[in-house]
Protein backbone atom coordinates (compact mmCIF):
# COMPACT_ATOMS: atom_id res chain seq x y z
CA UNK A 1 0.00 0.00 0.00
CA UNK A 2 2.90 2.39 0.41
CA UNK A 3 4.13 1.74 -2.64
CA UNK A 4 1.18 2.26 -3.99
CA UNK A 5 1.13 5.83 -2.68
CA UNK A 6 4.33 6.28 -3.52
CA UNK A 7 3.61 5.78 -7.18
CA UNK A 8 0.36 8.10 -6.57
CA UNK A 9 2.66 10.95 -5.63
CA UNK A 10 5.16 10.44 -8.39
CA UNK A 11 2.51 10.51 -11.25
CA UNK A 12 0.81 13.16 -9.26
CA UNK A 13 4.22 15.34 -9.24
CA UNK A 14 4.58 14.41 -13.50
CA UNK A 15 0.57 15.55 -14.16
CA UNK A 16 1.57 18.79 -11.84
CA UNK A 17 1.49 21.18 -15.16
CA UNK A 18 -1.57 19.26 -16.56
CA UNK A 19 -3.55 19.94 -13.36
CA UNK A 20 -2.25 23.51 -12.66
CA UNK A 21 -3.54 24.29 -16.48
CA UNK A 22 -7.10 22.62 -15.67
CA UNK A 23 -6.98 24.80 -12.06
CA UNK A 24 -6.45 27.83 -13.82
CA UNK A 25 -9.43 27.02 -16.27
CA UNK A 26 -11.69 26.24 -13.12
CA UNK A 27 -10.53 29.92 -11.89
CA UNK A 28 -11.24 31.40 -15.20
CA UNK A 29 -14.96 29.44 -15.55
CA UNK A 30 -15.60 30.44 -11.91
CA UNK A 31 -14.69 33.92 -12.43
CA UNK A 32 -16.49 33.78 -15.89
CA UNK A 33 -20.18 32.70 -13.95
CA UNK A 34 -20.36 35.30 -11.37
CA UNK A 35 -19.82 38.27 -13.85
CA UNK A 36 -22.28 36.49 -15.85
CA UNK A 37 -26.22 37.20 -15.79
CA UNK A 38 -27.02 33.68 -14.20
CA UNK A 39 -29.26 33.19 -10.91
CA UNK A 40 -26.06 32.84 -8.56
CA UNK A 41 -28.23 31.99 -6.33
CA UNK A 42 -28.07 28.19 -7.78
CA UNK A 43 -24.73 26.66 -7.54
CA UNK A 44 -22.56 26.65 -10.44
CA UNK A 45 -21.96 23.31 -10.94
CA UNK A 46 -25.74 22.58 -10.92
CA UNK A 47 -27.47 22.65 -14.16
CA UNK A 48 -30.47 25.04 -14.41
CA UNK A 49 -33.74 25.25 -17.21
CA UNK A 50 -33.31 28.67 -19.47
CA UNK A 51 -35.70 31.77 -18.79
CA UNK A 52 -36.22 32.21 -22.14
CA UNK A 53 -37.96 28.85 -23.89
CA UNK A 54 -37.13 29.75 -26.32
CA UNK A 55 -32.78 29.38 -25.90
CA UNK A 56 -31.10 26.25 -25.88
CA UNK A 57 -30.77 24.76 -22.66
CA UNK A 58 -27.15 23.83 -23.48
CA UNK A 59 -26.64 27.54 -24.14
CA UNK A 60 -27.51 28.64 -21.06
CA UNK A 61 -25.80 25.85 -19.15
CA UNK A 62 -22.25 26.51 -20.71
CA UNK A 63 -20.59 27.52 -17.77
CA UNK A 64 -22.00 24.73 -15.52
CA UNK A 65 -20.81 22.40 -18.09
CA UNK A 66 -17.48 23.82 -18.10
CA UNK A 67 -17.02 23.26 -14.80
CA UNK A 68 -18.10 19.93 -14.39
CA UNK A 69 -16.14 19.13 -17.29
CA UNK A 70 -12.91 20.24 -15.70
CA UNK A 71 -14.21 18.85 -12.27
CA UNK A 72 -14.48 15.32 -13.45
CA UNK A 73 -11.06 16.08 -15.91
CA UNK A 74 -8.71 17.39 -12.56
CA UNK A 75 -8.03 14.22 -10.81
CA UNK A 76 -6.02 13.60 -14.12
CA UNK A 77 -7.04 9.24 -13.18
CA UNK A 78 -4.58 9.51 -10.56
CA UNK A 79 -7.17 7.63 -8.14
CA UNK A 80 -7.96 5.08 -10.49
CA UNK A 81 -3.85 4.65 -11.17
CA UNK A 82 -3.98 3.85 -7.36
CA UNK A 83 -6.86 1.49 -7.54
CA UNK A 84 -5.33 -0.78 -10.45
CA UNK A 85 -1.97 -0.59 -8.83
CA UNK A 86 -0.27 -4.31 -8.21
CA UNK A 87 1.55 -4.87 -4.78
CA UNK A 88 5.16 -5.19 -5.82
CA UNK A 89 6.00 -6.03 -2.50
CA UNK A 90 5.36 -9.81 -2.93
CA UNK A 91 6.38 -12.22 -5.52
CA UNK A 92 3.04 -13.53 -5.83
CA UNK A 93 0.78 -11.19 -6.31
CA UNK A 94 -2.07 -10.73 -3.44
CA UNK A 95 -6.04 -10.40 -4.53
CA UNK A 96 -6.54 -6.39 -4.04
CA UNK A 97 -8.76 -6.43 -1.59
CA UNK A 98 -12.01 -4.23 -0.20
CA UNK A 99 -9.94 -2.22 1.64
CA UNK A 100 -7.87 -1.00 -1.92
CA UNK A 101 -11.16 -0.03 -2.76
CA UNK A 102 -12.12 1.99 0.06
CA UNK A 103 -9.12 3.77 -0.20
CA UNK A 104 -9.88 4.54 -3.99
CA UNK A 105 -13.09 5.69 -3.30
CA UNK A 106 -12.27 7.69 -0.26
CA UNK A 107 -9.82 9.75 -2.77
CA UNK A 108 -12.36 10.61 -4.86
CA UNK A 109 -14.95 11.46 -2.20
CA UNK A 110 -12.88 13.93 -0.69
CA UNK A 111 -11.84 15.33 -3.99
CA UNK A 112 -15.26 16.21 -5.24
CA UNK A 113 -15.87 17.44 -1.68
CA UNK A 114 -13.06 19.33 -1.28
CA UNK A 115 -14.13 21.22 -5.19
CA UNK A 116 -17.45 21.96 -4.34
CA UNK A 117 -16.92 22.53 -0.90
CA UNK A 118 -14.63 25.61 -2.20
CA UNK A 119 -16.83 26.85 -4.73
CA UNK A 120 -19.71 26.61 -2.25
CA UNK A 121 -17.53 29.15 -0.08
CA UNK A 122 -17.10 31.08 -2.92
CA UNK A 123 -20.48 31.38 -3.31
CA UNK A 124 -21.79 31.82 -0.02
CA UNK A 125 -19.22 34.73 0.10
CA UNK A 126 -21.01 36.17 -2.77
CA UNK A 127 -24.54 35.15 -1.78
CA UNK A 128 -24.52 34.67 1.42
CA UNK A 129 -28.49 34.55 2.08
CA UNK A 130 -28.65 31.99 -0.15
CA UNK A 131 -27.49 28.88 1.55
CA UNK A 132 -30.12 27.44 0.90
CA UNK A 133 -30.19 26.50 -2.46
CA UNK A 134 -26.57 26.51 -2.35
CA UNK A 135 -26.21 23.83 -0.42
CA UNK A 136 -28.49 21.40 -1.73
CA UNK A 137 -27.34 22.53 -5.27
CA UNK A 138 -23.23 22.04 -3.94
CA UNK A 139 -24.61 18.64 -2.56
CA UNK A 140 -26.04 17.43 -6.10
CA UNK A 141 -23.07 18.53 -7.83
CA UNK A 142 -20.53 17.06 -5.87
CA UNK A 143 -22.18 13.48 -6.40
CA UNK A 144 -23.10 14.01 -10.07
CA UNK A 145 -19.13 14.96 -10.40
CA UNK A 146 -18.25 11.66 -8.43
CA UNK A 147 -20.92 9.88 -10.61
CA UNK A 148 -19.27 10.83 -13.37
CA UNK A 149 -15.47 9.97 -12.36
CA UNK A 150 -16.91 6.58 -11.40
CA UNK A 151 -19.04 5.74 -15.04
CA UNK A 152 -15.32 6.87 -16.61
CA UNK A 153 -13.36 4.83 -14.29
CA UNK A 154 -15.67 1.83 -14.86
CA UNK A 155 -14.82 2.04 -18.46
CA UNK A 156 -11.85 2.40 -17.93
CA UNK A 157 -11.03 -1.08 -15.97
CA UNK A 158 -13.45 -2.65 -18.38
CA UNK A 159 -10.74 -1.93 -21.02
CA UNK A 160 -13.71 -0.27 -22.73
CA UNK A 161 -12.63 3.37 -22.20
CA UNK A 162 -14.65 5.28 -25.07
CA UNK A 163 -17.53 4.24 -23.77
CA UNK A 164 -16.81 4.84 -20.49
CA UNK A 165 -16.46 8.62 -21.83
CA UNK A 166 -19.15 8.27 -24.01
CA UNK A 167 -21.26 7.21 -21.08
CA UNK A 168 -21.11 10.09 -18.96
CA UNK A 169 -21.25 12.05 -21.46
CA UNK A 170 -24.04 10.93 -22.65
CA UNK A 171 -25.64 10.75 -19.06
CA UNK A 172 -24.39 14.67 -18.36
CA UNK A 173 -26.00 15.77 -22.06
CA UNK A 174 -29.12 14.38 -21.16
CA UNK A 175 -29.77 16.21 -18.52
CA UNK A 176 -28.34 19.38 -19.74
CA UNK A 177 -29.94 19.42 -22.74
CA UNK A 178 -33.44 17.71 -22.62
CA UNK A 179 -35.81 20.66 -21.29
CA UNK A 180 -37.82 18.24 -19.37
CA UNK A 181 -35.14 16.15 -17.96
CA UNK A 182 -33.35 19.07 -16.98
CA UNK A 183 -36.44 21.02 -15.09
CA UNK A 184 -37.08 18.17 -13.01
CA UNK A 185 -32.97 17.33 -12.00
CA UNK A 186 -32.94 20.86 -11.33
CA UNK A 187 -34.83 20.93 -7.94
CA UNK A 188 -32.85 19.30 -5.40
CA UNK A 189 -35.79 16.94 -3.73
CA UNK A 190 -35.33 15.42 -7.51
CA UNK A 191 -31.65 15.86 -8.15
CA UNK A 192 -30.32 14.64 -5.01
CA UNK A 193 -31.35 11.30 -4.05
CA UNK A 194 -30.79 10.60 -7.90
CA UNK A 195 -27.60 11.55 -8.16
CA UNK A 196 -27.11 9.72 -4.90
CA UNK A 197 -28.49 6.63 -6.55
CA UNK A 198 -26.36 6.99 -9.38
CA UNK A 199 -22.97 7.16 -7.34
CA UNK A 200 -24.13 4.00 -5.47
CA UNK A 201 -25.03 2.19 -8.42
CA UNK A 202 -21.71 3.16 -10.57
CA UNK A 203 -19.60 2.71 -7.39
CA UNK A 204 -20.77 -0.74 -7.09
CA UNK A 205 -19.88 -1.47 -10.72
CA UNK A 206 -16.33 -0.35 -10.35
CA UNK A 207 -16.44 -2.75 -7.31
CA UNK A 208 -17.16 -5.22 -9.38
CA UNK A 209 -14.70 -4.93 -12.15
CA UNK A 210 -12.25 -4.19 -9.70
CA UNK A 211 -13.14 -7.29 -7.85
CA UNK A 212 -12.10 -8.83 -11.59
CA UNK A 213 -9.09 -7.68 -11.88
CA UNK A 214 -6.87 -9.33 -13.17
CA UNK A 215 -3.53 -9.89 -10.57
CA UNK A 216 -0.40 -7.92 -12.48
Amino acid sequence: MHVAFGQLRTASRARLGMRLLLLTLLAIVTYAYYISPHDHAMFIGMVRPSDDPSAPALLTNLLPIAFMATAVALPLSGPLDFLASPDYLVYVRRPRTVGHFVAYLAMLVFYCAMLCGIELAVAIAIQPTETATLVPGAICAMLTSLTLILIIDAGRLAEAAAYGYLAAITLYAVVAAVSPVLAWFAQPTHGLPLSALLATVFAGTVLLLFSRLEIR
